[in-house]
């Protein structure tokens, strides 16, 4: 997380002319008086703590919480002058603030603050003031990534330069998406709490293999990607990361694509040597079936995660695999259509010894 690092020292100089003075002229803006105090009830908080935010004196300054080190800060102030959008959420009693792929929100009186889709804490929740939400100083910096700095009773706030983002790149098949306008997720290789979700919003890039931009209508489930994504994640199952880019691999002519997950519940052959497979487990999306039988054809792909190609001869019965096909199926119980790809699934390990192996282990 970004660090205190360098402050705008003319700004602050003449903000720190405001301690011990009744006013300060500030360029052409109004004076500001050097001490408020806002009485909250039975307490009273002194509003002694200059605020300069990009280089410009702010109206509105902060005041030491009760732990003695920390400045508290207006929430509204700080985070319209960086670009934030604040709106309050009367579903869940937050302030929510957004800035193209950033987002987070705070409640009063809850050391719980929103980051990257993580949860951090601050050591001090949000207060309230007189109706005005106070957030702490490491608010600004841990959260809204900017830099703070500070020098007697001033804080100085300013976005920090862009950094280049670490990254990693995992390759995989699409098992789900769930995108409206630009935002949402999209998931790579397995359901359930298998896989990897990725959290797309307005700047996430989808490309083909050559760097061209395409839009994500043209994301089909099934289709081979590499995914750009933060080098960290979540701890939920399956952990989520954002996504800066991804690059789609394939290339088809088909514009929908429908997908089942489970188990190969039967192999068939039919009388003329074609092969089919039985998969019954859960459709990927509303219109995928549970249960379906896949017609194997000369171009149907068979693959691993990794997309490595197997033969047909893998299909067996009991295997975990994904089935991707097109939307045309027969209206028989299962229906049946035509494989476009099946994706073969690691083996589970098992989480806790069998009965035999915990035997041996006793011996």
């Amino acid at each position: 997380m970004r660090k205190t690092t360098r402050m705008g020292m003319t700004a602050l100089a003449a903000a720190m002319m405001l301690t011990g003075a009744s006013s300060f002229a500030y360029g052409n803006s109004t004076p500001v008086k050097a001490v408020t105090t806002i009485a909250d009830g039975a307490s009273a908080v002194k509003l002694n703590y200059p605020l300069v935010i990009n280089g410009a004196l702010s109206s509105d300054g902060g005041y030491l919480h009760k732990d003695g080190k920390t400045v508290m800060l207006p929430l509204r102030t700080i985070a319209q002058a960086l670009g934030y959008s604040i709106t309050w959420n009367a579903e869940t009693k937050s302030a929510e603030l957004a800035r193209g792929a950033q987002w987070t929100s705070v409640r009063v009186g809850e050391d719980q603050y929103s980051f990257a889709k993580m949860l951090i804490k601050l050591g001090i929740a949000p207060q309230s003031v007189s109706g005005k939400l106070y957030v702490p100083e490491a608010f600004a910096s841990e959260v809204l990534q900017a830099e703070v700095s500070r020098a007697g009773n001033g804080v100085n706030i300013s976005l920090a330069q862009e950094e280049e983002k670490e990254t990693l790149t995992t390759p995989g098949f699409v098992t789900g998406i769930h995108l409206q306008d630009g935002k949402g997720q999209i998931r790579i290789n397995g359901v359930g709490t298998e896989g990897l979700v990725l959290n797309v919003d307005t700047t996430t890039k989808i490309t083909d293999e050559e760097g061209k931009e395409l839009t994500w209508d043209a994301l089909l489930l099934g289709m081979e990607v590499d995914a750009v994504h933060a080098i960290f994640s979540t701890l939920s199952l399956p952990p989520q990361t954002p996504l800066y880019e991804l690059k789609v691999k394939t290339k088809t002519a088909e514009t929908e694509i429908l997908g089942t997950s489970g188990t190969i519940e039967e192999v068939i052959t039919g009388e003329n040597g074609h092969v089919a497979v039985r998969i019954k487990g859960e459709g990927l999306n509303d219109r995928s079936p549970s249960e379906i039988v896949l017609q194997l054809l000369p171009e149907t792909t068979i693959a691993l995660n990794d997309g490595s190609k197997l033969e047909a001869s893998k299909l067996v019965k009991g295997s975990a695999v994904i089935g991707f096909y097109n939307p045309m199926l027969t209206k028989s119980l299962p229906p049946q259509g035509n494989a476009w790809k099946i994706v073969v699934q690691p083996e589970a390990q098992p989480t806790e010894p069998t009965n035999d192996e915990a035997a041996n282990s006793l011996q």
